[in-house]
């Protein structure tokens, strides 16, 4: 009996010298909604009507339940990461908001780059032949000839005709001249 009395003793005396804040800790860790938010950053939310939505943005029953389980899983020590796995292991990949950088994913994660510089080059390359087509192949411009003004007083009937048939050649027939000279005293009259 003497020794249960001291064994009793040593174990009241133990307890008092327990921090009951510390014991609680050590227990239950503190869990806020930053932590909760970030676990649900990471997963999408479980519901059938909200589907295609973060966990984190979504306040629907399920959504609710699932956070609540990660308030308790959190409280219970577990890490981040493991609490991902055990709700992708629970309802399926497609839970994850982002697929992980590893393996065939990582085409998931490289295919929009990949196509934005397909496209790029695929520009580039359409205007380059597009400016060759229209650049002349020398590097000089090739002159055009200009056009040179008739003197009017030197123009016989036969040339101011021909020059308003659009330069085709007359014929130098008395009649054509008689004919364009009577013309040309109607118009001047």
């Amino acid at each position: 009996m003497k020794w249960a009395l001291v064994f009793a003793c040593a174990l009241f005396a133990s307890a008092l010298s327990l921090d009951p804040i510390a014991v609680s800790a050590q227990v239950a860790p503190k869990v806020g909604a930053p932590e909760i938010e970030a676990v649900a950053r990471e997963l999408m939310d479980p519901c059938e009507n909200c589907k295609g939505k973060l966990l984190s943005g979504c306040d629907c029953e399920p959504a609710a339940k699932l956070k609540e389980e990660i308030r308790a899983r959190l409280q219970r020590g577990e890490t981040k990461e493991e609490i991902v796995a055990a709700t992708v292991a629970q309802y399926g990949e497609w839970i994850r908001s982002a697929p992980p950088k590893s393996g065939f994913n990582l085409v998931g994660w490289g295919m929009p780059f990949a196509l934005i510089g397909v496209g790029v080059v695929g520009i580039a390359l359409y205007l380059r032949r597009a400016v060759r087509r229209r650049a002349p192949s020398t590097s000089q411009p090739t002159p055009q000839p200009t056009p040179q003004p008739m003197p009017l007083l030197a123009a016989t009937p036969t040339t101011l005709a021909s020059s308003a048939l659009g330069g085709l050649p007359a014929e130098s027939s008395p009649e054509w001249d008689r004919r364009l000279a009577s013309e040309l005293d109607r118009f001047n009259r």
